[in-house]
């Protein structure tokens, strides 16, 4: 990073380091919120992969083809 990025970045970091990383209270709620969502982020993708690797085979797949063939 060159010094004219570091300089215009230099203000936004003070902020940030003064709003949240300053006081011990607001860097755990920072830390707790950021895990919730990071959390939420990978059990989203997570099931999104196996519902494409386990498609047709799951049950909610097996009642809707069996719907479909009339046998429900």
């Amino acid at each position: 990073m060159s010094s004219v990025q570091a300089a215009k970045a230099k203000p936004y970091v003070e902020k940030i380091y003064r709003y949240i990383f300053q006081r011990s209270a607001t860097f755990v709620l920072a830390g707790v919120i950021g895990a919730f969502y990071m959390e939420r982020t990978v059990d989203v993708i997570c099931d999104n992969i196996f519902d494409k690797v386990n498609e047709g085979k799951q049950f909610h797949d097996l009642v809707k083809k069996l719907e479909s063939e009339g046998k429900i």
